[in-house]
């Protein structure tokens, strides 16, 4: 077995890079398959920190948020191992064992802000993805947590089903003892699937091995990763409930493709109840869309878009570069698209002026045709319409409100669309413009109320910052080290003078130890930012790191202790100090004779804010969301007198009615 890794090289350094290549080689099955450099500003590189470590927040202070270019190596590894070992968070992980390997190496010299490295497919798919090297994604197999895959729960074989995590369903709970339910479901709601019976099951029960599952391609469980992320199980639930049975927390899977369908479990999430039309509907437009990208069309969904995946909108509007080439996927719609032979799409262009190539939307002294198609999806059953809502796909081959957008704008959207879920939408920038554009010059009225809160909430969204609490929540005199009653396996020294706390371990530590605020009367689960410096005492020390419990979660810190200096730490999260668990930072692994000094620690609350309501918040990353927005703006307007506009708007929520705008905003 082979497979991809990859290494991020996030500052420049020549002896950091001859190290890893270094590395590289000694490994003996490991082969460079791509080596690239990235050259990006601070905010794009702020926003690709947090695309490679979601669902984590990467706060705008990071390290790695720095000037310089980012090296990309993917290396092929030839012989891949998979095993449990111990990672830069000190957890006990099913990972790639050569990768792991030298990525630990390197970190004794360089920390977490010079060098990343994925430890497994699943996080080599999400690094790369981040990077938007779509072509790069080993799309074939994956290492995926067991506690994430779904079951399909038919309700009506092949027309109506809903989903359940694996300790939920039928085939896990045959292994609790609970026969009756499963024989029940596979004799009446799943009955015509094949091979199906308990006696069949107590059979591979005895004889399958999970022991050796991951080191193997062969009976992989097959799953489907769906529109919402969700992996949903197509071929494999026994196996499954077997491995997740046998505490089997991260399984090797195989990935069907979504093109292939004959079935259609892309919609699912849990909770919900999906029928066969619902899943056609979203088959029409995830098919269109790949239709797109395989003819190289550049496109982006302008409106509607929003309640995808789970439902179409009644319709969507979609601008397109070639929108002849488009006239053939409508033309090929036939029943091999769907999975039942009963069932027929029919569309239907409802632009009806004589002209087979669209409707022609003519402009007075404007250089571009500009043409038009409105297609109507309607299902039908045995010949037989279906009582449904019927939904459009209007297609332009421009941008169009009341009237034409600027040229320089149209290709400003299609170049910026970034991709949402398995689609092109536009950037946020241009989304806020075009909400502008659209109710300033094509909606008759007022700016619309429900449209101010979108805006609102987009400007938020584009650029936010933390405002902190002046004062820590901490008095110091109350922080103490929490330890199981009766082992005192720790010597604690204080000095109040420097807020300081130095630990020696005299014994190895266990799980339940570590660094306690004291009692903190806030009844809040917001999000507060914990800060403080420590280093290491002696060499034992050097290199291991913390990990901080929230009330919610542990969340491990990647940056390791350094014996010369301090390090400073920082982490923003939500904390729930009613948990009943009560220390906050501990040492993973800590060991007899670990010895490390803490001072300066603090937690403040924070204000979450946009960054343009605040003075107080004037960093240079501020400049450059401005800047991004006010470009993107007189793209579309030219004569905006944006300054004064978006004073208005964004410092004083004032948002001016339309005569006013064309009076005193426009030149």
């Amino acid at each position: 077995m082979s497979e991809k890794c990859v290494f991020i090289l996030w500052k420049n350094n020549i002896n950091l890079e001859k190290m890893l290549f270094e590395s590289i080689y000694n490994e003996k099955c490991f082969t460079i398959f791509k080596y690239m450099k990235f050259t990006i500003n601070l905010e794009e590189k702020y926003k690709l920190l947090n695309r490679c470590y979601y669902p984590d927040k990467v706060p705008l202070t990071d390290g790695r948020i720095t000037e310089g270019d980012i090296k990309v190596i993917i290396v092929q590894d030839n012989l891949i191992e998979y095993d449990n070992l111990s990672v830069t968070s000190g957890k006990i992980e099913i990972v790639n064992t050569k990768c792991v390997r030298v990525k630990q190496l390197i970190r004794k010299k360089y920390d977490y802000t010079f060098i990343h490295s994925s430890n497994d497919l699943n996080e080599y798919n999400q690094t790369v993805s981040a990077f938007k090297l779509y072509d790069l994604i080993e799309s074939k197999y994956d290492f995926i947590d067991i506690n994430k895959l779904l079951n399909v729960r038919w309700i009506e074989l092949y027309k109506k089903y809903d989903l359940k995590y694996i300790k939920d369903f039928y085939n896990y709970r045959y292994l609790e003892g609970d026969s009756d339910k499963y024989i029940d479901y596979i004799t009446t709601k799943a009955r015509s699937l094949p091979k199906h019976s308990s006696d069949n099951y107590d059979k591979l029960i005895k004889n399958f091995d999970h022991k050796n599952y991951n080191s193997s391609n062969s009976n992989l469980v097959v799953i489907q990763k769906n529109l919402n992320n969700s992996y949903v199980i197509i071929d494999g639930a026994h196996r499954a409930a077997i491995l997740y049975k046998n505490n089997i927390k991260k399984i090797r899977v195989k990935i069907k493709d979504n093109f292939s369908i004959n079935n259609y479990f892309l919609l699912s999430t849990t909770g919900k109840t999906y029928n066969y039309i619902n899943c056609y509907n979203i088959l029409v437009v995830l098919k269109f869309t790949k239709f797109l990208e395989d003819n190289s069309i550049n496109y982006c969904f302008l409106r509607g878009f929003e309640k995808l995946p789970d439902n179409v909108d009644s319709d969507i509007d979609i601008v397109v570069s070639d929108i002849d080439i488009v006239l053939q996927f409508f033309n090929s719609i036939t029943k091999e698209f769907i999975n039942n032979k009963n069932i027929t799409l029919k569309f239907t262009d409802e632009i009806k002026d004589g002209n087979p190539g669209g409707k022609i939307l003519s402009y007075k002294n404007y250089p571009f045709s500009v043409k038009y198609h409105s297609y109507k999806l309607e299902i039908y059953e045995n010949d037989n319409k279906i009582d449904y809502p019927s939904w459009r796909l209007d297609i332009y081959n421009y941008i169009v409100f009341d009237k034409p957008v600027n040229p320089e704008y149209y290709y400003n959207v299609l170049e910026n669309s970034i991709k949402s879920k398995f689609f092109m939408i536009p950037s946020l920038e241009d989304r806020i413009v075009m909400l502008f554009y659209r109710e300033y010059y094509e909606i008759a009225g007022s700016f619309r109320e429900k449209k101010k809160k979108q805006l609102f909430n987009m400007l938020n969204e584009l650029n936010y910052g933390y405002i902190p609490s002046k004062s820590s929540l901490i008095d110091f005199r109350k922080v103490i080290i929490m330890h199981p009653p009766n082992i005192c396996n720790i010597e604690v020294f204080k000095n109040f003078d420097r807020e300081s706390i130095t630990v020696n371990l005299i014994n190895d530590a266990i799980s339940s130890e570590g660094i306690y605020f004291g009692k903190l009367d806030i009844d809040s689960n917001e999000e507060f930012k914990l800060s403080f410096e420590a280093k290491a005492n002696n060499n034992k020390s050097k290199g291991k790191q913390f990990s901080i419990y929230t009330g919610n979660k542990y969340i491990d810190l990647e940056n390791p202790l350094c014996d010369i200096n301090y390090n400073k730490y920082e982490l923003i999260s939500n904390f729930n100090f009613s948990s009943k668990s009560v220390y906050r930072i501990k040492l993973i692994n800590g060991k007899k004779n670990d010895s490390f000094t803490i001072k300066n620690i603090e937690l403040n609350y924070l204000k979450k804010i946009s960054k343009f309501e605040n003075n107080n918040v004037d960093t240079q990353n501020n400049i450059i969301y401005l800047d991004n927005l006010k470009k993107t703006f007189l793209k579309a307007l030219p004569n905006i007198k944006f300054e004064k506009f978006i004073e208005s708007v964004i410092l004083h929520k004032y948002i001016p009615e339309k005569e006013e705008f064309f009076k005193e905003y426009v030149n």
